[in-house]
């Protein structure tokens, strides 16, 4: 059953081939808005003849043009639905947030993570690799005030302000242990090298108390999670087209 855009463009096809039939074999140029009809009379070596070629391009030129704006209606269509559908613009900032959030927190851990290993090699051997461990440490701690400072900027949706704050906390944990570690490569004091260890145990509970709020949000918003063997969230929400 051909809808009523398959029947006008098929209508239109048919009256152009009928055009091309009583016009001596000439087609219309949508290049230059006239009827062609000597220029091309002379034979080529194709064994197409040149009515065929003249009536292929005409059908590709309207093929072209009915997808491309039938295609072009279908995408408005779709944009209209999803900008009309008020739970998917939200459940796409959020999620959007959490990716955020998700990526500040990664770059965190792996700058504490690396402060520590770091260490660990200088206070085995400080000749060779103190000098490398401080000019580290001073981008670590820089990275992580600019990641800091990224955070600060990020208003979270009503639903995360308890997550958003367990993850400030978490991020000011972790500056203060890339603190502490610079002083213990300083000092080599035991209770420094202590403290860090008393950091670490307190990053990791925020952690899960950051894990624990956002949990909480899902539910409140209904976005559809599942807790993955490697301890992360996979999201299952609607999108927008």
């Amino acid at each position: 059953m051909l809808t009523k855009g398959q029947k006008r463009f098929r209508k239109e096809i048919e009256k152009s081939l009928k055009e091309i039939e009583n016009k001596d074999q000439g087609f219309y140029s949508y290049i230059e808005k006239a009827y062609i009809n000597s220029y091309y009379n002379s034979k080529t070596k194709s064994s197409i003849s040149i009515p065929i070629v003249a009536m292929l391009c005409l059908i590709t030129i309207l093929c072209s043009t009915y997808l491309f704006f039938r295609s072009d209606g279908l995408n408005n269509h779709k944009s209209d639905l999803s900008n009309s559908d008020p739970t998917i613009l939200k459940h796409e900032k959020i999620v959007s947030y959490l990716e955020q959030m998700k990526h500040y927190h990664t770059q965190a851990l792996a700058i504490s993570n690396n402060s520590v290993d770091a260490l660990n090699k200088m206070l085995k051997n400080p000749l060779l690799y103190k000098k490398s461990f401080d000019e580290m440490l001073i981008k670590n701690k820089e990275q992580i005030e600019n990641i800091m400072l990224e955070i600060k900027k990020i208003s979270p949706p009503d639903e995360f302000q308890d997550y958003h704050k367990a993850a400030v906390g978490k991020h000011n944990f972790i500056y203060e242990k890339i603190l502490y570690i610079i002083d213990a490569g300083s000092t080599r004091s035991k209770e420094r090298i202590s403290q860090i260890n008393i950091l670490s145990d307190k990053i990791n509970f925020q952690i899960k108390q950051e894990k624990k709020e956002m949990l909480s949000a899902l539910d409140k918003v209904g976005i559809e999670y599942e807790k993955l063997d490697n301890g992360q969230i996979r999201y299952t929400y609607k999108k927008g087209f």
